[in-house]
């Protein structure tokens, strides 16, 4: 296959992300927003003075005794983002929200002096490093997915839409409760990163999602050598997605309307890359992952994002009918 030469790539530039996003197998609308969160570490507690990380402006934090006093020396995290909105942003959707769902991960307690600060459930793992540990059977991964969704749907009720759903934003409990489920507890985290559909945020941003297109995991990483700052690496992941999951159906042009540069990256993918290189995905054998799982995976990877299901279609999915996953 012959890519199209460096300076007429060059011209499609501004409107890869754009297109990408359009293809992309999950509603987005993230920002970049300026971080400096403190996280404490599982044995440090909230006990004397509260010392944050090296890192963050303050020397101590003067209601320490409050928080400390209301959460019964528990361990937790306290997030802070300074001279930005994203905390209050964040400690208003949990206020919203999280009455509404288990699932979501909760704000304990709000902390104005010197600087917006909220106090957070800690809880004791991150799904990537959960993962990264120790494999996930199928039965944890329909029971994580299940709650994630059904958090995602009570969001998705009310117009919002949380735009950074990724492994290291999905947190666990450990517990022997069910001997073949690691997991107690699953909530989502980071609802900073959650907004109205409506929003300028949601509206301006053609920053893909985390989980689709990271820095060092994604599920359709470029070739060997393309790294995050590389000229073409939108590019690739465009190209990689079309033969995963490919053809464009015919309605796709109906978003393409008014962007000449989203035009031509359809144009190009359609005539460049090989019939037979389509739709790779679907021809997964048997030994490689069971049909069901390639089938569900199909059902959400659609070109056309209209197509795609919602959350709340997703619960009522086929993949989910499995008796140890009710609850």
């Amino acid at each position: 296959m012959v890519f199209p030469d460096k300076a007429e790539r060059k011209r499609w530039r501004d409107g890869i992300r754009e297109i990408a996003i359009t293809v992309a197998p999950m509603s987005v609308c993230s920002q970049q927003c300026i971080r400096n969160q403190l996280h404490w570490t599982p044995k440090r507690r909230l006990e004397g003075q509260m010392r944050p990380a090296a890192e963050t402006p303050w020397q101590s934090l003067p209601t320490r005794d409050r928080t400390r006093n209301a959460l019964s020396q528990e361990q937790v995290v306290i997030k802070s983002v300074l001279n930005h909105p994203r905390v209050r942003h964040e400690r208003d959707i949990l206020r919203r929200f999280q009455g509404r769902t288990p699932y979501l991960r909760p704000i304990l307690d709000e902390i104005q002096d010197p600087a917006d600060t909220i106090v957070l459930k800690y809880l004791d793992d991150d799904l990537q490093s959960a993962s990264n540990r120790q494999k996930l059977s199928p039965r944890e991964l329909r029971y994580v997915s299940k709650k994630v969704l059904q958090a995602l749907s009570v969001l998705h009720e009310d117009g919002f839409v949380h735009t950074d759903v990724k492994l290291d934003n999905i947190l666990v409990n450990y517990g022997h409760a069910n001997p073949a489920i690691r997991f107690t507890d699953v909530q989502l985290a980071d609802c900073g990163a959650t907004y109205h559909v409506d929003s300028e945020v949601a509206k301006s941003c053609t920053t893909l999602i985390a989980l689709i297109y990271g820095d060092n995991f994604h599920i359709l990483r470029p070739p060997r050598g393309i790294t995050v700052d590389h000229d073409d690496y939108d590019f690739h992941i465009m190209v990689q997605q079309f033969k995963l999951f490919g053809p464009l159906p015919d309605k796709f042009d109906e978003l393409l309307q008014g962007n000449e540069n989203n035009i031509m990256m359809a144009e190009w993918l359609v005539g460049n890359v090989p019939k037979e290189e389509w739709s790779l995905f679907s021809r997964v054998s048997e030994t490689e992952l069971p049909s069901r799982d390639r089938d569900f995976i199909c059902r959400i990877m659609r070109m056309d994002p209209r197509d795609r299901p919602t959350a709340n279609e997703l619960l009522n999915d086929p993949w989910f009918d499995d008796d140890s996953t009710q609850n």
